[in-house]
């Protein structure tokens, strides 16, 4: 996929690579841990960079090429979620805005930027307008809007302070694995179904990456039928070829 991806000129932004690997190390818990894993898999960092500008690569090629090959109508999306009602179930829900701040050094000074950010809020700035300013990606090029939060998604006692709130109401500086978040909350609704205007563009792009999905399994099988594949690690080599010999045959690659 790699290889089809770079004959296709498929393209990375080598500022996205590197903001996925700054947030890997955030969810770990700073750079040691992330170094850390990384050597526990025999990995050093140029490795991790290489993987993920491989695995951006693989994605931008079956977003704006594979997928951008197999169209979904709006009929054949409304069909399907007219069908397959149970899947846009949701239980209660809070519509919220979200100011991320993520772990970086010291977790003093981070809490102190996540102070900030809420005595800015406390002072009547707009939400969104602090959100753009302070937080961290994905939620700051949408002004902080995070869209419809279920039940069961969060730790229990943030979800409590969550759905304890009143629309326009904004949660205290509260702890999360990554860093610290604000929340507001900005409308609730009971367990339902979820609209079709809600859910149109999502079902669409679902679809859409189904079927690429789809041609992709079809392009690797391909790729290996023309591809001439050696195994040059003698254990994996070995393992391979014990996986794949017949019952009764030692050493076989009798059944393949």
């Amino acid at each position: 996929l790699v290889a089809r991806a770079r004959q296709a000129k498929a393209a990375v932004d080598p500022r996205a690579v590197q903001a996925a690997l700054e947030q890997q190390k955030a969810m770990l818990g700073g750079a040691e841990a992330w170094g850390k894993m990384a050597a526990g898999f025999g990995l050093d960092e140029k490795d991790l960079v290489r993987i993920e500008n491989e695995r951006q690569l693989i994605a931008a090629y079956v977003e704006t090429k594979v997928a951008a090959a197999t169209p979904v109508s709006d009929g054949e999306a409304r069909e399907y979620y007219d069908k397959n009602p149970q899947e846009f179930q949701h239980p209660e829900q809070m519509r919220i805005h979200l100011i991320a701040i993520a772990k970086a050094g010291d977790e003093a000074a981070t809490r102190g930027r996540a102070a900030q950010a809420l005595a800015r809020v406390r002072a009547g700035e707009g939400f969104g307008k602090v959100a753009r300013e302070m937080s961290d990606p994905p939620f700051r090029d949408k002004g902080g809007d995070a869209g419809w939060l279920s039940r069961g998604n969060l730790p229990p006692e943030v979800e409590a302070k969550v759905f304890g709130l009143t629309p326009g109401e904004a949660t205290d500086v509260l702890a999360a694995p990554t860093g610290f978040q604000i929340i507001r909350a900005d409308g609730r609704r009971n367990a339902g179904t979820s609209p079709w205007e809600e859910v149109k563009d999502r079902l669409l792009k679902a679809l859409r990456m189904r079927k690429a999905m789809l041609s992709v399994n079809r392009l690797v099988e391909d790729a290996k039928g023309r591809s001439k594949v050696e195994i040059l690690d003698p254990a994996i080599r070995a393992t391979l070829s014990g996986a794949t010999a017949a019952p009764g045959a030692p050493g076989g690659g009798a059944a393949r």
